[in-house]
């Protein structure tokens, strides 16, 4: 189905936002991770 269909600029720019996604919410668990601990020493939690 893939060699029918093609791979084209559409397909790229597709795989390229999806990877941007997922960075995205990676990137978002560690930041968490590391100014959570700045966070709990400045302030009581």
């Amino acid at each position: 189905a893939v060699n029918k269909a093609g791979y084209g600029a559409f397909q790229v720019r597709l795989t390229c936002l999806a990877g941007l996604g997922w960075l995205a919410d990676a990137f978002e668990i560690i930041i968490l991770s590391v100014i959570g601990d700045f966070i709990a020493c400045d302030w009581p939690l």
